[in-house]
């Protein structure tokens, strides 16, 4: 993936760290039967990285195209027009299968704003090279996710297939951290003992383009480094994103960074962790994904540390155990008693053991 402008070009090279792939071998033996039944074995492995890397370039791609609609319908910088919230956005256009007016208005003030671009935000999403006829299809694309998200799915396994199937995103807000600090106050009761000397945030985010609350007379923030340090006081946070655009901004908020991909990649230096977090990242993962991901991560904890995240699928407690990473808790919080149905997270906590199914 290119990057056009010199920020991110200088935080690519500075940021950089080597990334190698993980062995077969380095599965424990109960992961590499759950591997079987998803059709996965020593034979075709490799094969089966190489085409979940493909297909993740396609969903960052997609996950850039959902940022740019989202910059389109709320930002403030290229049009007076009133904000228009994409959810809403997404309602309308459903219910008269046309783009309406006052998005079609936006949609010509960004093109003429993409003629001469200004400021980070507009010259990253003109690298795409956005058209009348590109914009019209990934706007109908992203709102149909949100259609579905918002009007159709009415329980978390329904969610959870939509998440494993749309654009990577790069969102993050501050109500996000919730879980973790919820997580926090759990480990500082039931672990005394445990301090995260080092840790890692594995798709820190950035307030990029957000769905919601775009604020684009600010400059992109990473917030979770920082909250990390404030709550955690640890001597080291790292972070681990996807996304180059993300690992761009991580330069003096992180102390390393890793453009990894964490179901197909470990870091070749085998760092290790004594918490590993990662907040709405786990749901973007499909089966093989997840199973290759919590493996990964086992193989970056420290003994003793804690992997904390808030995917509720079944599937990440089984593949965790199977790879050596059971499941100890977990526990769904409040975000936003006023909202209805009332807006939820959770946390779930990990401890390295014995890998079993």
């Amino acid at each position: 993936m290119k990057i056009a402008t010199g920020i991110l070009f200088a935080a690519m090279i500075i940021c950089a760290a080597e990334i190698r792939k993980p062995a077969w071998d380095e599965m424990p033996g109960p992961a590499r039967t759950i591997a079987a039944q998803l059709g996965i074995n020593a034979s075709n492995f490799t094969q089966t990285l190489e085409w979940i890397d493909r297909r993740s370039e396609t969903r960052i791609v997609d996950g850039d195209w959902d940022d740019l609609v989202y910059y389109m319908l709320q930002s403030r910088s290229f049009t007076k027009a009133k904000t228009i919230e994409p959810a809403r956005s997404a309602i309308e256009f459903a219910s008269s299968a046309q783009i309406p007016n006052p998005v079609r208005a936006r949609m010509g003030a960004f093109l003429a704003a993409m003629k001469a671009p200004s400021g980070d935000r507009q010259k990253y999403l003109a690298r795409l090279h956005p058209s009348a006829v590109t914009i019209e299809e990934h706007y109908a694309r992203s709102m149909k996710f949100l259609q579905e998200k918002e009007l159709h799915c009415h329980d978390q396994a329904c969610i959870a297939e939509l998440y494993t199937n749309r654009g990577l995103s790069t969102d993050t807000s501050l109500q996000a951290f919730r879980s973790v600090e919820a997580a926090t106050e759990w480990i500082n009761r039931n672990r005394p003992e445990f301090h995260a000397r080092r840790v890692l945030v594995l798709g820190p985010g950035l307030d990029f383009a957000p769905r919601t609350g775009l604020h684009d007379d600010a400059p992109p923030v990473v917030y979770q480094p920082g909250q990390v340090r404030q709550l955690l006081h640890p001597d080291q946070v790292d972070c681990a994103d996807i996304n180059a655009l993300v690992i761009a901004y991580t330069k003096g908020v992180c102390d390393a960074s890793y453009q990894l991909n964490i179901a197909t990649g470990l870091p070749d230096s085998s760092p290790h962790w004594d918490l590993i977090i990662a907040t709405n990242v786990l749901l973007y993962l499909d089966d093989a994904e997840l199973l290759f991901a919590m493996n990964n991560i086992r193989h970056m904890l420290n003994p003793g540390g804690i992997f904390l995240h808030n995917d509720a699928r079944f599937q990440a407690s089984l593949f965790g155990k199977a790879c050596g990473l059971p499941a100890i808790r977990f526990s769904d919080i409040v975000l936003d008693a006023n909202r209805r149905p009332p807006l939820t997270d959770r946390y779930v906590l990990h401890e390295p053991a014995v890998p079993s199914l």
